[in-house]
């Protein structure tokens, strides 16, 4: 689980170095303890992890003891929660959360131990050119021939240590 504080912006203080909005919470590890030594990103959900620059660093925290997150943006505007446990990669992505106003405080959101997708490829995959992403995150993957499996006629992808969650699409 996720929980909320009124806690101070990472940094120490409640002030408004942005100007504005600030996103927070505490994560919770698969145990129900605070999750510390967790990564925590705030991405906008159009982000393309390939075509678009990084994440940028006033973009990210990370939990301490407590499992505390906070991060402070310069516009409002509509992010996905992207969260891995530095240590044993458990992740949590929280998709589609409205930042507007002064302060949002997440709840309802655990680390879990990642999964895997195989995608169907067809025919005319790009190999010298083609990506797979999902839209509001980091997770990417380029094609190439040693990335792909092949299973009879069928070409399929493995898209690994994703977040045990629904996803809100892959491209």
């Amino acid at each position: 689980l996720m929980s909320c504080s009124l806690g101070p912006v990472a940094g120490g203080s409640t002030d408004t170095e942005l100007g504005g909005p600030v996103v927070s919470g505490i994560l919770y590890d698969t145990n129900g303890a605070p999750a510390t030594n967790t990564l925590v990103k705030l991405i906008p959900v159009t982000h393309n992890p390939i075509q678009d620059d990084p994440i940028p660093d006033f973009l990210t925290d990370t939990t301490g003891a407590d499992g505390r997150y906070s991060i402070q943006i310069a516009d409002s505007g509509l992010y996905n929660i992207e969260a891995v446990q530095l240590v044993n990669r458990f992740r949590a992505l929280k998709t589609n959360v409205a930042v507007s106003g002064d302060t949002v405080y997440i709840d309802d959101v655990s680390l879990t131990v990642p999964g895997a997708v195989r995608i169907t490829l067809p025919d005319i995959a790009d190999t010298d050119y083609g990506y797979i992403f999902i839209p509001g995150s980091e997770f990417s993957e380029r094609l190439s021939e040693n990335a792909i499996v092949s299973i009879g006629s069928k070409r399929f992808m493995v898209f690994d240590s994703l977040p045990a969650d629904t996803l809100p699409g892959i491209y």
